[in-house]
């Protein structure tokens, strides 16, 4: 299957799982009432998984104490994995259904904690200043600026692109 992708195994395995699940209304009666509550037990179960797996690891850089002392290098170690995981996830195919809830999940979980760090980040003193010697510095240095930095409504659009092909 994935051998080296735990996160597409899981997309894998939840696709499945909701294709069975959608054929709860068979008409052959495909599904027991159980197996149907069963199923839809293991998809919450896979979906909390795999956040948990691939997109809470992220709440690290804008978190504890990245919060109470917000720097540029966190959201730098942020952006950085967070395009990462969306270059790799971009382009799955993902049941439409699926999708929609993958999609607010991990908009749930990111877009709140994201704005909380850069209105700390914009709180804080030195950042302001260390702003525009890194703009400086990277314009300097590699011609151009590098490591955007996203706005919150840039980054809730990524995320509202997320599977798609």
């Amino acid at each position: 299957m994935f051998p080296d992708e735990k996160d597409r195994q899981q997309i894998f395995i939840l696709n499945n799982a909701c294709f069975v699940w959608q054929k709860k209304h068979d008409p052959r009666g495909f599904l027991s009432n159980e197996q149907v509550e069963r199923v839809y037990s293991e998809i919450q179960e896979c979906i909390m998984c795999y956040l948990n797996e691939y997109w809470a690891p992220l709440l690290t850089y804008l978190e504890g104490d990245s919060l109470r002392r917000p720097c540029w290098s966190s959201l730098d170690k942020f952006t950085g994995e967070f395009d990462s995981k969306c270059g790799r996830q971009m382009k799955w195919k993902v049941r439409t259904e699926l999708k929609n809830i993958l999609r607010e999940k991990i908009t749930s979980l990111l877009i709140r904690p994201y704005e909380q760090f850069l209105v700390a980040l914009q709180a804080t003193p030195s950042s302001t200043c260390f702003a525009v010697k890194r703009l400086i510095l990277d314009l300097l240095f590699f011609g151009k600026k590098r490591g955007d930095i996203y706005t919150v409504v840039q980054l809730e659009s990524t995320l509202v692109a997320l599977f798609e092909r």
